[in-house]
């Protein structure tokens, strides 16, 4: 039997504002997942221009919270035409997005919509992408066509049984790195969580992103002030509740790498790493991958860590993956469902023509 559902529309970071408080409250207690929490989209809405496009669905049961939709107004290319379409708002340059739901809203996806044609400019229809297709999102959705893999590694198994499927030779030429990083004096990791210690962790972390590459072409955190505002917005939403973490690898007192990333449900989502590209001949950033790993043995902080990306770099780990996706609802007239019947088309078209070459 269906529950009856009142729906609510807040806009842009004033209404973000307003949701605020009753949104983090349930998600400490029902979230799965990072992207479950809002202190995602207030990061993204303090750096924006804009935010007059930007909305949030909220579904209430008996006046309960029990989800929350992110929405954004943009523009979809089919043929000559540019159409006003609903996507999921981006909160984060990772490359994934998601509802947050407490109930399975699959037979409400009707309504839901229904309710949006009525609050929302004029849209021809809905763009959930690149939704987990674990996720919220992709639980009411119909035809999802896979774009990339969110890759992780799990380790819930015990520390041993995870490097045991790992050849010698991989388990050994890690500890030969570490060796050969060892005669420049011992190697330390910092796991850092503590809220009074994450602000000097965090100026470590940035002075280590700078130093290589980034630093030089200017897409170091530091070089981009937008960039550097929506950290510091990350370090303040998560830090008060020890859900963001550091950690530092220190050579001899000196940090050749650094992770930034947020903890959710015993899982490390990495959003950021760097390294001192000086010592690169010891890959740095697998030393602290390792010892990340072993950390756990004692402090059993965290089961999982997930890259979100598909990033290539760990593909020697033979990491898991999860897949990452794209769909279309209908704004609920005959010809929104044949602007995606040609979408659909399309893509089929292309991923056959990829499969060809």
């Amino acid at each position: 039997m269906a529950v009856e559902l009142t729906y609510t529309c807040y806009c842009g970071k004033a209404g973000l504002d307003d949701l605020y408080q009753e949104w983090s409250l349930l998600a400490e207690v029902r979230a799965s997942h990072f992207l479950h929490f809002p202190g995602w989209y207030r990061a993204e809405l303090n750096v924006r221009a804009s935010d007059k496009n930007v909305f949030f669905i909220v579904v209430r049961s008996q006046g309960k919270l029990v989800g929350v939709l992110p929405f954004e107004m943009q523009y979809l290319s089919v043929s000559k035409f540019q159409l006003p379409v609903l996507q999921l708002f981006y909160p984060n340059e990772m490359g994934v997005n998601d509802i947050f739901s407490v109930m399975n809203l699959t037979e409400y996806l009707q309504e839901i919509t229904l309710f949006m044609r009525g609050q929302l400019p004029f849209f021809v229809l809905i763009k959930w992408q690149c939704v987990l297709c674990d996720g919220g999102a992709a639980s009411i959705g119909g035809d999802i066509r896979l774009s990339h893999d969110s890759k992780y590694l799990d380790f819930s198994c015990g520390v041993e049984a995870f490097w045991a499927r790992y050849s010698k030779k991989f388990v050994k030429g890690l500890l030969k790195k570490g060796c050969k990083a060892e005669v420049g004096g011992p190697l330390r990791l910092e796991l850092i969580t503590e809220s009074c210690r994450l602000s000097d962790a965090f100026d470590v972390f940035l002075t280590l992103e700078d130093s290589g590459w980034k630093g030089a072409e200017g897409t170091s955190i530091l070089k981009q002030p937008a960039k550097m505002a929506y950290y510091q917005s990350l370090l303040s939403a998560y830090g008060g509740s020890g859900n963001c973490q550091i950690n530092l690898l220190w050579l001899n007192e000196k940090p050749i790498a650094a992770q930034f990333g947020i903890i959710i449900k015993r899982t490390l989502y990495l959003l950021k790493i760097g390294f001192d590209e000086s010592f690169s001949e010891v890959s740095p950033g697998y030393l602290i991958l390792e010892r990340l790993i072993n950390a756990q043995q004692s402090s059993g902080l965290i089961d999982r860590v997930s890259f979100v990306t598909g990033v290539s770099w760990i593909d020697r780990w033979k990491p898991s993956s999860q897949s990452v996706g794209v769909f279309y609802s209908s704004n609920g007239s005959w010809w929104s469902k044949a602007v995606i019947a040609l979408i659909n088309s399309r893509l089929a078209q292309s991923i056959l023509a990829r499969r060809g070459r």
